[in-house]
């Protein structure tokens, strides 16, 4: 079972930043779930960053060079996309801690207009192999 720890804390006037660490062996089962309580919570108007760690045993998976990433918020697990994250806009990997990064303006995260949704975060390494890491809920907070 992963280890998951998360952590919310206010980085600014208007901004919220919240972590969660992913902790995986080989014989772990992806994606890690959210429990209901843990949705992602995006701040309505407000700038958003959500650092994820993904961890190979003890060490940070290194994301930076080979592996791409997609972050979408559905209505329900396979409904219509309500915001989509890539790394040409929001997502960016790298290679330690908070090896992956999901980013939002205040105006961006102003403009969307769901009030919960489907989360799910997919990364593809450099020989196609999909892996979904994470999903569960996300609200939006007004």
């Amino acid at each position: 079972m992963p280890n998951t720890a998360q952590d919310l804390r206010a980085t600014g006037a208007f901004s919220v930043e919240v972590g969660l660490a992913v902790t995986t062996a080989e014989t772990t089962t992806l994606p890690y779930r959210l429990a209901p309580q843990d949705a992602i919570k995006i701040p309505a108007g407000a700038s958003w960053r959500y650092p994820i760690t993904w961890y190979a045993g003890a060490a940070p998976v290194n994301l930076a060079t080979g592996y791409t990433a997609s972050f979408t918020v559905r209505a329900g697990a396979e409904g219509a996309v309500l915001m989509a994250l890539t790394e040409a806009d929001g997502i960016t990997l790298g290679g330690g801690e908070a090896n992956v990064l999901l980013v939002r303006s205040a105006s961006a995260t102003a403009a969307l207009a769901f009030v919960r949704g489907w989360a799910q975060l997919t990364v593809v390494d450099a020989s196609a192999r999909a892996r979904r890491l994470l999903e569960g809920y996300c609200d939006l907070v007004r």
